[in-house]
Formats: structure tokens, sequence, C-alpha cells
């Protein structure tokens, strides 16, 4: 199915490599070492160039796929003298390789198939298909040995033997072969290859050589032919400049297959046909897929596309084309058939040549001059024509169908109310009112229609439908909101309804229906009521309930005050309203039910104010009020005279009584760090306590002292104070 694609893709590649133009493969042994020559030679005017040398690798023949991927195979030689039979892959511009496979065996010829198949081997045939990686063993015919190359002649995988013959391999049987040519088993075949156009265009290059890399006595043979096969004959084309391995040509996988296919479908189907399932005559309908396959191993001379009867026959049916390629003509343009042919003979190849035809092809479409089309099935018959008489035919069927649409929903309505209208299952919708849904909801009585877009066709239709409508009733509600911001207590009642069929029934947000309509316990919001009557027609209703603004209650920020210090406490509530205020704790407070009282506390507290409005609705907030103690209020002289005269005879800390609660340690340390006095819970500004300059009961010495004391506020803080004293005598 992509045999043309093969071949087109490749093209660029053939007009570099054309028919006299081989690559070629030769092995050199130098330096104990196997390296692979590769390079173009030129046919006619038998020249080389040599293109890439690769180290380490035997270079034993050369293939080139269609996807101008380019194969070598051979084998190189690891650190251990071991051989290692692999396949590679080739890039010619920078000559670098890349491992695709290694071989069971060792291979002296392969050649590349259309598919993108490598078949190689020695002593037997190999495959690898380099699309999907599999390698795989196809067999070999009795003492097969071949000699130098395959290649493809006439859909047949052709290959040179040792024993002085070409032979052709069946690869559905292995065993079965063909003897198509014998020369002079004193020489070797390294070099066969078919170089084609098309299958009645293909040269098949023959290299015999005496030269298989040991030495020779006489002249060395390195000659070029040009094997005729149906003839057996050999043509003399000039002297190989060098020893060749392996020849191939970038057009040889085109002599596997020589058939002349048309495929409408491409790669879409198994059968050749193409088919559009519907049709509805615009916009004009292709005569093929795009991924058309069109394929001829000989010459493709013309291709005849014709619109069949019936509606071939005075209808309004007719074939047109667009642009048409180089190298082909149209004739028949807007008429029931059109004739493409082919203008010229100087094509690069026969695919280049099918894909002018498929070109003309894809631009060809079935058109109607009357809207909308006639249902039924349209057939063009596509017949293309090769140069040996060769045809393929293939079919275009094109179905336009019938289209019904329609509409089912209620045929009456109620004001206020809608009715669902829908239609069947289509790609695209357009109402009358605009909608492009399969269902519209309308919400009045009128006639409504509806144009559809066919899913598999395209092609559209059209439906109407009317609808009527009757009164609807009027109701008038009481509506209480909650008392408080988002309480739910709110109330909705009826207080009479006008219009309409009773009685009547009402549901409070899809709830249950009641005929006694007063909904209690709500919280604010919109509330949706459906009001049913005797008729069975229901209405919307929307009521709403309004939710009280909040009470906002704001003390204040968290205050820190200087002991014994007094604060007010200012909070700010809105909206206004007649509130009532409760403080908890009172401690400290001058009142616990007014707005703003003073506290003046003398230790930590929080308090709570809730607050509650004439609604009853309460809020709460809270403040704390944390006390500062500055500690520089402590101090203690620096010098004291412990002589009993009623002056400075005792050391001891000092501070403010609102601040200090009690010494809770005093102590005492001499120059060399000795603990001399210590006090506990000593009464602070008492001068009658606190050291009285002995140690041990004795008169201490004149000098420099160390204190140390621990000191208790009244807030409960502990503080730790040192310094030095002076004790003079």
């Amino acid at each position: 199915m992509n045999r043309f694609f093969l071949l087109f893709t490749f093209w660029c590649l053939t007009n570099t490599l054309y028919s006299q133009e081989l690559l070629y493969a030769k092995s050199e042994y130098k330096n104990d070492t196997f390296n692979a020559i590769i390079g173009y030679f030129n046919a006619t005017t038998c020249k080389d160039s040599v293109i890439c040398e690769i180290k380490n690798f035997s270079g034993d023949d050369i293939a080139i796929c269609p996807n101008g991927g380019v194969y070598l195979g051979g084998f190189s030689v690891d650190a251990d003298g071991f051989y290692e039979y692999k396949m590679i892959k080739l890039n010619l511009i920078d000559c670098t390789t890349t491992l695709i496979t290694y071989l069971r065996e060792g291979l002296t010829s392969c050649t590349c198939a259309n598919d993108g198949t490598l078949y190689f081997g020695a002593f037997s045939i190999w495959s690898y298909n380099t699309n999907t990686g599999v390698l795989d063993s196809i067999g070999a015919p009795p003492d097969l040995y071949l000699s130098g190359d395959l290649s493809f002649y006439n859909g047949q995988l052709i290959g040179t033997v040792y024993t002085g013959a070409v032979l052709a391999f069946d690869l559905d049987n292995i065993e079965n072969t063909t003897n198509l040519f014998n020369y002079d088993p004193s020489l070797s075949s390294l070099g066969l290859v078919s170089a084609s156009q098309s299958c009645d265009s293909t040269t098949v290059f023959f290299s015999l050589t005496n030269d298989r890399g040991i030495p020779i006595t006489g002249d060395t043979i390195n000659k070029l032919y040009a094997l005729d096969i149906p003839t057996q004959t050999l043509t003399y084309l000039c002297e190989l400049p060098r020893f060749l391995i392996g020849l191939c040509s970038a057009t040889e996988f085109i002599a596997q297959d020589c058939d002349l296919v048309l495929d409408l479908d491409g790669t879409d189907n198994t059968t050749t046909d193409y088919t559009i399932g519907n049709w509805c005559g615009s916009p004009p309908a292709p005569v093929c897929d795009d991924d058309i396959v069109l394929y001829d191993g000989y010459r493709l001379d013309s291709v005849k596309i014709q619109l069949l009867p019936p509606f071939s026959n005075g209808g309004s049916a007719y074939l047109s084309h667009g642009v048409i390629p180089p190298f082909v003509s149209a004739s028949g343009q807007n008429t029931t058939t059109i004739l493409l042919q082919r203008t010229n003979t100087s094509v690069p190849n026969e695919s280049v040549a099918a894909n002018y035809f498929v070109e003309a092809l894809k631009s060809i479409r079935l058109n109607n001059s009357a809207l909308p089309v006639t249902p039924g099935l349209r057939t063009v018959q596509i017949i293309a024509f090769a140069k040996n008489g060769r045809t393929d035919t293939a079919y275009a069927y094109v179905t336009t169908p019938e289209i019904v649409v329609n509409i089912t929903g209620d045929n009456t309505i109620c004001p206020e109310d809608t009715v669902v209208l829908e239609t069947g299952v289509f790609s695209n919708y357009l109402w009358s009112s605009g909608a492009t849904s399969s269902t519209i909801s309308v919400d009045k009585s009128g006639i409504y229609s509806v144009t559809v877009t066919d899913i598999n066709s395209g092609c559209t239709g059209v439906g109407t439908y009317a609808v009527g409508d009757v009164s609807a009733p009027l109701a008038d509600w009481d509506a209480t909101p909650p008392r408080c911001h988002n309480g739910a207590d709110g109330s909705i009642e009826l207080l009479q309804i006008n219009g309409g069929v009773p009685p009547f029934l009402f549901a409070l947000d899809g709830g249950q229906t009641t005929a006694t309509p007063l909904f209690l316990g709500l919280e604010s919001g919109m509330y949706n009521i459906i009001i049913s009557d005797n008729e069975g027609c229901t209405w919307p209703d929307v009521v709403e309930l309004q939710n009280p603004v909040p009470v906002a209650l704001d003390i204040g920020n968290n205050l820190t005050l200087e002991i014994g210090t007094p604060g007010q406490l200012t909070p700010i509530i809105t909206p206004a309203d007649n509130y009532t205020y409760q403080w908890q704790p009172t401690d400290f407070l001058s009142c616990s039910n007014c707005l703003s009282p003073v506290t003046t506390p003398l230790s930590e507290i929080q308090y709570y104010l809730e607050v509650t409005n004439s609604s009853g609705c309460r809020v709460n907030d809270s403040i704390l009020i944390t006390i500062n103690t500055p500690d520089g209020n402590v101090y203690a002289p620096n010098i004291f005279t412990p002589d009993n005269d009623g002056k400075d005879d005792y050391f001891t800390v000092f501070g403010d009584p609102l601040l200090v609660q009690e010494i809770v340690k005093l102590q005492i340390y001499d120059r060399w760090g000795a603990l001399i006095y210590e006090g506990n819970n000593l009464s602070s500004n008492d001068t009658n306590v606190g050291w009285d300059g002995t140690v041990k009961g004795k008169s201490a010495t004149s000098g420099v002292y160390v204190w140390v004391a621990n000191i208790r506020f009244t807030n409960g803080n502990t503080v730790q104070k040192q310094g030095d004293i002076t004790l003079v005598r």
C-alpha cells in the first residue's frame, strides 16, 4: 500500500544516484586490519570517488533502502581476535556509523526491498526489517555460496554464486531457484545491481574479477558489464579502477515489484476503493483519499475518471479538476469524464511520474450544480493505463442521504415557564431563536424551526414545531427577615394570589409541596417558590429575606500599663442601638455594665465584654492588659560604713515599694569569690537588714566586695541584680 510513497520519498536521492551512478563498497586489508572503502562509481565515465573509510570493518556489501538509509554488512575483529558479524547504517554526510544488528553468520551479499527489508547472506539468506528490527532466517537452497551481491530483477531476488551463475530466488520457497545466467567460474562476480527507472527500463550492472584478495598470476581482471538476462549476453562497459566487493543503486528496489496498483483509499482500508458515506453537494467531494497509492513498475500513460449512470445522464452532477502538475494534461473540465494523460516521457523515473498523476487525482472533485442534492449513490470509475497494456480500476462511491428532522416537546406553555424542544442527534443545530444546541428552552408560544447538519454526511435538514400558551397566577408574599445577622428565624407567608387555576400547591427551594404556604425558620437570602395550579402548570417566584446588619464590636488592641497606672477601655460598637454591656471579670474595673470603664490592675488580666442589642443579638470581644514593671527602680549604695554609728551600718537593696515585693536572696562575695554572706526574704528599703560588714562574726577588712540579689516584684516577676560595694572603716 506504501510503495509509491517509498519511491517518491527517495526521489531526491535518485536524482543524485541516477541509473548510471552506483554506490560501491570494497574491503582493504592493511596493518593487520580490515577497512571498508565506500564510494561513488559512474558507469558512464568509469570513474569513482571515495566517500568514506570505515576503520576495523570489512565492508563486504552495501545497500540503499527506499527511506534513504545506507546499510553496510561485514565484520570487525574484537580485542580477543574474534570476528563480530554485523549490519551497520552509514551516514554518507559525515561517515559516521550506527550499529543496526549483530548477525548470526557472515555475509557476502545484501540488497534492500521496497518495504525497507534487507536481504543478505553467504551460505543462507536472511532478512532484517529496518522498520521493526526483526531478524529472520529465510533458508538456503542446496550448496548455496553467494559470491558477492544480491539485487532485484523483474520482481525477483537475484544473486551471484561462486559456481559461476546468476540465480533467481523464490522467497516463498527458498529451495526453488532458477538459473538466469552462467559465466566463467574461474572469475568471480562481486558486484550485481539493478538500476531502474521502471520495470521496463532496468539496467543490470555486472562486475567480473579474478582479484579475490589473493596473489594471482597474469593480468588482473576487473571489468564492468551490462547484463541482458533475456538474451544471455554481457556488454562490456569499462575497466574498473579498483577491486569492488559490492555495488548498489538508489533504485534497484523498483525492480522488486513490477505491477500496476491503483489504491484510492491508501493505507486506510483493505480495499482499493474510496467511499464517502454521505455527501450533500457542498463542498465538492474528492474522488480519492489523501494517501492514495498509484504505483507502476512500467510506464504510466493515462488515467480516466468517469461518473457512471444514472447520475451522469443529464443530471446536475459533474467532475472538475484543480491545478494540474507538470508532465500531465487534463481534458473534460466540468463534465462527467476527465482524462489525465502523460505529456512528457523525460520524467526522471516512474515514481515521479506516478506522483504527478496522484497530485492531479487529488485535485479532482465531484460537484452538483443544484442544492439540495438528490439522495442516492453516485459512482466514479477511475482506470489507470500503463504502457504495456496493463490497467487497474478502482471506484469512488459517494452517497447522498435523506435527512429527516423530528422535534419533540410540550405543545403548551405557561407564562414565565419554559418548554424544552428537542430534536435528534446531529453535528450542528441552528434554531430560529439563534440557539445552536440539540435542545432549546422556549418561554413563549410560537412557531419554532431548526436547521440541522447530519453527522455522517454534513447534509442539512429542517423541522418545525408549534407551542401554545396559558395564563399564570400572581402571588403576594409577606417576607420577615431573621432577627439577627446570619440568623435562622425568618419566615415567608402567602398574603394573597390572583389569576391562574386554583387550587394551588407551593414548594420552597425544591422541598415538599404544601397548600398552606407559611415557611418558618429561614435564613436570609433568595428563596425560589414554585407555584403549581390545577392544570399542572408551574411558575417560579422569588422572595428575598434581607440579612440584618451585623453588630460589630471592637474593644481595641491589647494594652500594657505601668503598675498602678489607670487605663480606660474604649470599645467601638456599630450600628447605633440601645445596647446593654457586661464586663467579666470585674476586678480593678470602675464599672462592669458601662461602655468605657477605667481599670487600674496590679497584675496581668484579660477582660471579656458581651454586648446585647435591642433585638437580643449578642456579640463578644476581649482585651489583654499586661503590666510593665521597670527594674530601673531597683538600686544599691556603692559605699557603706558598718561602724555602728546608726548610718550606713547595713548594706541592702532599695526599690519602689509599689514595684518591689521582697529581696528573695542577697549574697556577698569577697575578692577571691568566696561567699561571705547570704540573706533571704529581706524587706527592701529597710536600713536595718542586710550585711553588717562581718565575716563569721568578725569585722571584714576594708575593700571592694561583690553583691548578687534576686528581687521579686509585685507582678510576680523575679530578676537578678548584681554590683560591687566598697566597705570603709
